[in-house]
């Protein structure tokens, strides 16, 4: 006898609940132990020597960080802000940084699992 559609439906549920822990799981078992290393190349001139990202009360400066300030946030809005709120959790602590990108990934990881079984109609 199949199973009814409200079990499919149940099990369907339980396979993407799956498929997104095992996800979460192998991203922090990549990511796991990055959380002490020190900042690396450019992380200097981004972080340790980028006043734009000491308050967040001041967006425009946020969010126009302008030349000079390393040239991975030159033109980086996104980033900028990122390094920002993360310095607003822990300043040059590392874990914050590291945190956030970890979320990142794994944020990135199941938005595109969530639509690779979605039909593209281009």
């Amino acid at each position: 006898m199949p199973a009814s559609p409200s079990s499919a439906a149940a099990l369907s549920r339980w396979v993407v609940v799956g498929c997104a822990a095992i996800l979460v799981l192998a991203a922090l078992a990549a990511y796991h132990n990055t959380f002490p290393a020190p900042f690396l190349f450019d992380d200097t001139p981004a972080i340790l020597d980028n006043p734009t990202i000491r308050h967040l009360g001041d967006l425009k400066e946020v969010l126009l960080p302008g030349e000079g300030y390393g040239i991975t946030v030159s033109g980086r809005p996104m980033l900028n802000l990122s390094l920002a709120l993360c310095y607003a959790m822990s300043g040059t602590h590392v874990w914050s940084y590291h945190a956030l990108n970890l979320l990142i990934h794994i944020l990135a990881g199941l938005t595109c699992s969530a639509s690779c079984g979605e039909p593209w109609d281009g």
